[in-house]
């Protein structure tokens, strides 16, 4: 027999996604925190999680919160976020497949 992961750890693996209009898409982990990536430098592209009280500080390179989905996936992550629900458990299947 296997164990489920409950509800409150699920939640911690999932981003919430916040629609920005013309600005793009910010992606807010289980703390609130916001993906940033740096726009410029050797570190371009590489992803990290910053507290929203440091965004003002964070400006290193020009590291940005906003992006861009294709409009396809935005409705995907709308279809998801209408179907779940904080009291289902998450359990993955514990048999491979063949």
């Amino acid at each position: 027999m296997h164990s489920c992961v409950g509800s409150e750890e699920a939640d911690n693996n999932k981003w919430d996604l916040i629609y920005q209009g013309d600005f793009g898409t910010v992606f807010l982990d289980h703390n609130q925190h916001l993906l940033r990536t740096p726009r410029y430098g050797s570190n371009w592209g590489s992803l990290y999680t910053v507290n929203s009280s440091y965004i003002g500080q964070d400006s290193t390179h020009q590291p940005t919160s906003y992006f861009v989905l294709d409009p396809f996936m935005r409705l995907y992550y709308k279809f998801l976020g209408g179907n779940l629900s904080k009291n289902l458990e998450y359990c993955p299947s514990q048999e491979k497949i063949k």
